[in-house]
């Protein structure tokens, strides 16, 4: 857990600074990084986090980190759907931090910060960027990475935009062969590495080089070679696609071409796909549309690829994006596609062996949305 907290604090800066360079607030950046040089060495060690002497320091730290969150979300409401969202999501987090950390809950309060990790990685990756912050370089002087592993470091480096850095580590991860090729998969690294590689750089060329040297390893597993060769030959084919202007018609062939390149439910061999249609979605997202059906469409298609791509469950766009493509265009047709993927979305996430328990505010919600649409209600 230790990278997650270097990680979470560290990813308020970077959104801070990208705040300030579109509005100028310097002041919402200074109040960010004062707490957030006194809480990171803190917040790396559960012992010192939770140590009755520095109780008053690091419960001040937090909390001016929490009204520092809370002001960046306010400024997200400037920007797109989704900025918004995870925004507002990031405020939530640290929101939760400082709350449960003075009610002396120390290891949520800790879980509560790592968590933000999620949300930096999400939004740091959604669009085309150049940009690195310089900001971090300051605290990655006083952070202690050193003794990080290759994939730790990797995370770091997404989150603080250190974008080549990243897939550079994520390169050498790949050709270690003290580590196992599942852990890839199940760790979300390959998922990560393309996720920078086609909607941050727009780059198919090095993905197909990394890939096919992984490939090459004779460790890798048969379920991981087959996805590995339809990504290699998905990759020249979206090419074209990540350079055109987005529209949502460009989205909707993607992932059509996805769902053909998929044998079964839970095949993942149209990610590639899924990848370039989202990229193309958060563009079209990013240019400020019209609100309209055609906006609804693309929140509704973010939500598909999403449930596709996701790398975290703690923070997903799918729920977010459906439910405000309903709200944008309930009588159009797309909002009873979203209802209906949202309501399996929310079923199924409330169910396990206990049988279904969606909350009582949720099930709510999901009623509202229904009758805005006009759905009869389901016999219960």
């Amino acid at each position: 857990m230790r990278v997650a907290g270097v990680v979470s604090v560290v990813c308020l800066v970077v959104a801070a600074h990208a705040v300030r360079g579109e509005d100028g607030t310097r002041a919402l950046m200074n109040r960010i990084v004062e707490p957030l040089v006194r809480v990171l060495p803190a917040s790396l060690e559960e012992e010192t986090f939770a140590d009755p002497a520095r109780r008053e320091e690091i419960g001040a730290a937090v909390d001016e980190l929490a009204d520092a969150a809370a002001e960046l979300g306010k400024h997200a409401t400037k920007r797109d759907a989704g900025f918004r969202y995870l925004g507002g999501s990031l405020a939530q987090d640290a929101a939760r931090t400082a709350e449960r950390f003075a009610r002396g809950e120390y290891p949520e309060a800790r879980y509560a910060l790592h968590q933000m990790t999620n949300t930096c990685i999400v939004c740091h990756s959604r669009l085309p960027s150049d940009r690195e912050s310089p900001l971090a370089d300051r605290l990655f002087a006083r952070a202690e990475v050193a003794g990080l592993s290759v994939r730790q470091r990797a995370r770091l480096q997404m989150a603080t935009r250190r974008f080549d850095a990243a897939l550079g580590s994520y390169e050498v991860l790949f050709a270690d062969p003290e580590s196992s090729p599942v852990t890839f998969d199940l760790g979300g690294d390959l998922l990560d590495y393309l996720t920078i590689s086609l909607r941050v750089r727009r780059d198919v060329e090095r993905p197909r080089a990394a890939l096919a040297r992984l490939s090459a390893r004779p460790d890798v597993p048969h379920y991981m070679q087959r996805n590995l060769r339809a990504w290699l030959v998905a990759l020249p084919e979206i090419q074209g696609q990540l350079q055109l202007a987005p529209t949502v018609g460009r989205a909707r062939i993607l992932i059509a071409d996805g769902q053909k390149a998929r044998g079964y439910a839970a095949d993942r061999a149209g990610v590639i796909y899924d990848l370039a249609a989202s990229s193309v979605l958060h563009r079209y997202l990013d240019s400020d549309p019209e609100p309209g059906a055609e906006t609804a469409e693309a929140l509704y298609l973010i939500g598909i690829t999403d449930a596709w791509t996701q790398r975290s469950y703690w923070v997903s766009e799918a729920e977010f994006a459906l439910k405000t493509a309903i709200r944008m265009a309930p009588r159009e047709p797309v909002a009873r596609e979203a209802y209906l993927l949202l309501e399996e979305y929310t079923v199924l996430g409330y169910s396990g062996s206990g049988g279904v328990n969606v909350p009582p505010d949720v099930q709510a919600e999901l009623d509202e949305l229904r009758a805005l649409i006009d759905m009869p209600q389901v016999s219960q």
